[in-house]
């Protein structure tokens, strides 16, 4: 899937500290290039919402709120364990 395929960021990218920057920084293959990216993520005052975006869109690839795609993937699999324990913790509870 590429980006064209998915939902368009909100007005937020508007004031993101790399909407004057080329993408290729954020998609790029070496190490230099994506700690650069990170870096400028660092200090982006939309950080948040740029990484809800694309926490919520899985098959996006590249460099979104300072997090890579694999850092992503873990964070979803983090909050997906979560939810399915404090929903188990709160049917344990009402079934004692």
């Amino acid at each position: 899937m590429t980006l064209e395929d998915e939902p368009r960021p909100g007005a937020w990218a508007q004031r993101a500290a790399c909407r004057n920057t080329s993408t290729q920084l954020f998609f790029a293959a070496d190490t230099v290039s994506a700690a650069a990216a990170r870096r400028l993520c660092r200090c982006c005052p939309v950080r948040a919402e740029c990484a809800d975006y694309a926490l919520g869109l899985p098959d996006l690839t590249g460099i979104w709120g300072g997090m890579t795609d694999g850092e992503r993937r873990r964070v979803r699999q983090a909050l997906s364990c979560s939810e399915s324990t404090s929903g188990l913790g709160s049917r344990a509870r009402r079934a004692g």
